[in-house]
């Protein structure tokens, strides 16, 4: 008897708790957030747990309005939880799936975005110098880690009709790109651009925030941006300019 019952058992629990997620209110997801994820601050919630929006997310310096989320039950049966995510900010605006087990093991996927320089700016003293400007698309981007290591990597990042501004004089960069990939428990990112620069050159990120950039460049460049570069570069005696720079990100 009991055999025959367990089953039903267990549906009517699956059932049961699918009814309680769907029904329940935002309000839920927003203190469940805010208080497994220090310093992370929501305003404007709106929605049920199950979908949903909120009007702002702020976590540290970083500020996105219009965030909105759509809980996937097809990851539950897996026994990880997933959710579809669309932001509408200058910050970023786009859209990604995301999806965690009960491991720790996180997947950021299809992420296709565009970010404004402009706003990217705010969060950076060292852009406020060079006051770029331009859009940086993401194209088909996926990101997995865990605790540790990261473990899965792919797509790439576009910063399009770069421009930037030195000693109040406009230049062009180009089109400068970043293709994403895994190295030993690294992610890898492989810079390339357009001819203008002829940048090459690889960054390697840890998960505790540590990297080490090496680049070069063609020497041919405007004065202004030479002069600038020149202080963190030196001549390989090929026409390039060639640096080096590795430390910990700060978080």
């Amino acid at each position: 008897m009991l055999k025959k019952w367990l089953p039903r058992l267990l549906l009517g629990l699956i059932f049961l708790f699918t009814l309680l997620l769907i029904t329940a209110p935002a309000k839920l997801l927003e203190n469940q957030l805010t208080s497994s994820v220090p310093g992370l601050r929501v305003q404007g919630t709106t929605g049920r747990s199950l979908s949903g929006q909120f009007r702002q997310l702020q976590y540290q310096s970083i500020l996105l309005e219009q965030v909105s989320w759509d809980l996937a039950l097809s990851s539950l049966l897996t026994g990880n939880l997933g959710a579809n995510i669309q932001v509408n900010d200058a910050l970023f605006s786009g859209s990604f799936f995301i999806e965690q087990d009960f491991s720790g093991h996180t997947l950021i996927s299809n992420i296709n975005a565009t970010q404004s320089m402009e706003a990217l700016v705010d969060l950076n003293a060292a852009l406020q110098f060079l006051t770029p400007f331009g859009h940086v698309n993401w194209t088909d981007v996926s990101l997995g880690f865990d605790q540790k290591n990261f473990n899965q990597a792919q797509g790439n990042i576009q910063w399009k009709n770069a421009r930037i501004t030195v000693s109040g004089e406009a230049f062009t960069l180009g089109s400068i790109r970043l293709d994403l990939s895994i190295e030993n428990n690294q992610l890898v990112l492989n810079l390339s651009s357009d001819p203008t620069l002829d940048l090459q050159g690889i960054i390697k990120l840890n998960r505790n925030g540590g990297y080490q950039l090496d680049m070069s460049i063609k020497e041919e460049l405007p004065a202004n941006i030479y002069n600038t570069i020149r202080l963190m570069a030196r001549p390989d005696g090929n026409g390039r300019l060639e640096f080096s720079l590795k430390g910990i990100l700060r978080r």
